[in-house]
């Protein structure tokens, strides 16, 4: 039960996102890109798509910040 409602609230902090955001992270963590591969795909500079990666993992924490304290 509790695994489900992590994986909701994972699926609903994803969602959330602004879709360059998922995008960037879906092609880093799930196709398990390199920044430059992304960079190509996006057209963006290394720097841009770093700075995305970061809000996008930054906003993920804020959003399961219950969910990673309770897990410590």
């Amino acid at each position: 039960l509790i695994f489900r409602e992590l994986e909701q609230s994972v699926e609903e902090a994803l969602r959330a996102l602004p879709e360059s955001q998922r995008l960037v992270l879906h092609l880093r963590h799930t196709e398990g890109l390199e920044f430059e591969e992304i960079m190509k795909i996006m057209g963006m500079s290394l720097p841009a798509v770093k700075s995305l990666i970061f809000r996008a993992r930054e906003s993920l924490r804020e959003k399961l910040s219950g969910y990673l304290s309770e897990s410590k």
